[in-house]
């Protein structure tokens, strides 16, 4: 949440749309609230949810890279094996991929990663 009001604060200075960062909910919370959990993930399932992919996608190509991707984790947050396979594949596909630990830490990424 820090993250995405920092971004819409600060994507006018950088001549970007809001839209140009967004979140892919990974439905872990909606389905802790879902009266129905097993029937409610079935559905996110069917819709396309791919367990692991990044929490936030920044499209705007820099320099080689199509886009960047952020992977939130919490301070002492794993990385899954389908996180890792996934940033494999984005890596190799021409995106940064980076797993900040803290909203500083993915401001900072933004950052970086748009200053090219």
């Amino acid at each position: 949440v820090i993250v995405v009001k920092w971004w819409d604060a600060a994507c006018k200075g950088y001549g970007l749309p809001r839209f140009a960062l967004y979140a892919v909910p990974n439905a872990q919370m909606l389905y802790r609230l879902a009266s129905n959990p097993n029937a409610y993930m079935s559905y996110m399932k069917a819709e396309g949810l791919r367990k692991g992919v990044p929490d936030l996608q920044l499209d705007v190509p820099r320099n080689e890279f199509h886009g960047l991707r952020l992977e939130m984790k919490g301070k002492n947050g794993i990385v899954s094996p389908e996180q890792h396979e996934i940033h494999h594949y984005l890596r190799n596909a021409g995106y940064w991929v980076e797993v900040p630990r803290s909203s500083e830490m993915a401001i900072a990424a933004i950052t970086n990663y748009l200053r090219g």
